[in-house]
């Protein structure tokens, strides 16, 4: 499987066609010449410190023509672009520009996306959690359930581990804004963000605060799986695929 880039001096700015199912980052075509020189031993020393081993088996099991020359050349590329291994939510909004999947996200899409990547909630994410993010956004093969908790970040404001109900339908809100065939195709008794929401609290079992676990979530996608995805839940915890 080949991964074909364009030589571009700018990563942000680099645009490529991606197969669902192949990983691409756009950053190998950053690499400078003086990178070259750089032991591809320190790369994967750095790397193996980054990744578990279960990690990086699960990502060449998740993409076609993954490997670990692949991992390192787009690591190289990050390191051309991003030297201090930080990515910013403003880096990171102009980088998604230049992906498939980023695109033709909004702007509150984009600060979603970002919370759900940022996983240790630093303001900023690093190489891994933008290849782990990259993996649970496009491939086809991750577990719906690992997904869900994945994506759970996005709505979760506080940080709190469950969602109280102003998470939930801003979060609604913003799916119903920029889904506007969406709006149309549900009834009367759903069509607000408010209604939506309350019918989503109706489905999903609460917590002792009157909350949303992401077990409680799983247990619903999994015991009602139609009624989950007639309240869009599939589509906000990008659960669909």
């Amino acid at each position: 499987h080949q991964h074909q880039h364009q030589h571009h001096p700018n990563t942000l700015t680099h645009t490529h066609t991606m197969n669902t199912n192949a990983f691409s980052l756009a950053f190998t075509s950053s690499v400078q010449q003086t990178d070259a020189d750089r032991d591809d031993d320190d790369d994967i020393d750095e790397l193996l410190g980054m990744f578990s081993f279960s990690e990086l088996a699960k990502l060449t099991d998740f993409f076609e023509g993954f490997d670990t020359d692949y991992l390192i050349k787009e690591y190289k590329g990050f390191q051309s672009a991003y030297p201090n291994n930080q990515v910013s939510l403003e880096e990171f909004k102009k980088l998604s520009q230049s992906t498939e999947w980023g695109k033709k996200k909004s702007e509150e899409q984009l600060n979603q996306l970002f919370r759900a990547f940022d996983r240790d909630g630093n303001q900023t994410i690093d190489f891994k959690e933008l290849v782990l993010g990259t993996t649970f956004l496009t491939s086809t093969k991750v577990n719906r359930e690992e997904k869900l908790k994945f994506f759970f970040n996005s709505v979760d404001l506080d940080d709190s581990g469950a969602l109280s109900r102003d998470e939930v339908e801003q979060a609604v809100k913003i799916l119903l804004e920029h889904n506007k065939a969406l709006s149309h195709k549900l009834p009367p008794e759903l069509n607000t963000p408010h209604l939506l929401t309350d019918a989503i609290f109706g489905l999903v079992a609460i917590n002792v605060d009157g909350q949303l676990t992401p077990e409680a979530l799983i247990s619903a996608m999994n015991n009602q799986p139609d009624r989950f995805k007639a309240l869009h839940l599939d589509l906000l915890f990008n659960v669909s695929c």
